[in-house]
């Protein structure tokens, strides 16, 4: 499993054996200051076998329990939920289970789903010891939506009044159709009003969504964008109060990340994403920002700003200087509306029939500018 530090004395691994795709854990503190993951086996992402795993740790994640297997045929996005008396749940739907557990996770016993099937299940936000609320997402048909490419997605909330035994469909979360919203995780905040993060899947650099409900998710407020930028989120409150989003960042600088802070920070809408190779590349001189790297996708300098969410409606100019004195075809560029490939002598739009893949059109106005050193 990734880290989100360099140093190996808080660092430990859970699980890492040769030939397995070890990944999607959640994490669960039980009583007693125990934590049970619960895991993954696979052979590879898209799996064509896969095992539901669990351990436990008594030293606050210094060591781990012998591995244990919840399920030896099936497994995908776990999650794990410690509820007001003391049970341990974990939801999954390759197999349309839950498991659960009554002694603090030394055993789980499997049940099946009744009802609606839940699809990549979230935690579950408890409102009574029979009753909690999960949301799942799907794919509402097959075609694809001209302006995403793919099928148009719904993050639905499902409500159980019978302990898990069954669920049914109560809300809609979000359904939007510029955007790919999915994989929701969702929270109740100090105040008592239900927060929920959806990963936008677009691959164009669109931000993590939220949605907020002040009924106990019966309506929502309307996808609002983040200043976070990543997929799976896994949104949690802390003792203090604060939220915990850990994630896997897609920005240009991709990996594990985690974040800590207000709700209303999480109100500031998209933030720049970038990668540099170093800290002296770039740097800022008086004729502007210079850029000397190696070759190597590893070594370039990469900025994400905010994409156009509906390019039906939305217009944006960019003017931008730039020289470039050495360049080969994937050397230098901009990426606005389509690949702009920049030469010393000369700028070429990349075809529509050969475009780097995206699903945005191409915007009203463009102008650029070249100098060719002297």
């Amino acid at each position: 499993m990734p880290t989100l530090t360099n140093n190996k004395d808080r660092r430990v691994v859970i699980d890492k054996r040769p030939g397995q795709y070890i990944a999607f854990p959640d994490v669960c503190p039980a009583e007693n200051g125990r934590l049970v993951v619960i895991y993954r086996e696979s052979d590879k992402h898209v799996a064509t076998r896969s095992a539901l795993l669990v351990r436990t740790s008594d030293d606050q994640g210094k060591t781990w329990s012998p591995i244990r297997i919840l399920n030896a045929a099936s497994g995908h996005c776990p999650r794990i939920t410690r509820l007001s008396d003391g049970a341990l749940v974990a939801a999954e739907d390759s197999s349309n289970s839950l498991y659960w557990s009554y002694d603090n996770g030394e055993t789980f016993a499997q049940r099946s789903v009744g009802g609606d099937f839940l699809s990549i299940p979230d935690r579950f936000v408890e409102m009574n010891p029979e009753t909690f609320l999960t949301t799942c997402h799907t794919h509402r048909g097959a075609f694809p939506h001209p302006k995403t490419r793919q099928a148009t997605t719904e993050q639905m909330v499902y409500i159980t009044t019978n302990r898990g035994g069954s669920f049914r469909p109560l809300s809609v979360l979000a359904c939007d159709r510029c955007l790919v919203l999915c994989e929701a995780s969702m929270t109740r905040l100090p105040d008592g009003r239900l927060l929920a993060l959806l990963r936008e899947n677009s691959s164009v650099y669109e931000p993590m969504y939220k949605c907020e409900s002040a009924d106990n998710g019966n309506t929502w407020s309307l996808p609002s964008p983040t200043p976070l930028l990543g997929h799976r989120p896994c949104l949690g409150v802390t003792p203090g109060g604060r939220l915990l989003v850990t994630y896997r960042d897609v920005g240009p600088d991709g990996g594990t990340a985690a974040w800590l802070g207000d709700v209303d920070e999480l109100d500031a809408d998209y933030a720049v994403h970038g990668r540099t190779p170093g800290p002296d590349v770039p740097r800022l001189t008086d004729e502007g920002l210079l850029i000397e790297n190696k070759p190597g996708p590893d070594a370039s300098a990469r900025y994400a700003l905010r994409p156009m969410t509906d390019p039906e409606f939305a217009e944006a100019a960019l003017t931008a200087e730039v020289r470039v004195d050495r360049a080969d075809k994937d050397g230098c560029g901009v990426h606005f509306g389509l690949w702009w490939r920049l030469f010393p002598d000369r700028i070429e739009a990349e075809g529509r029939e050969n475009r780097f893949p995206c699903r945005r059109a191409p915007f009203t106005a463009c102008a650029f500018s070249t100098k060719t050193a002297q």
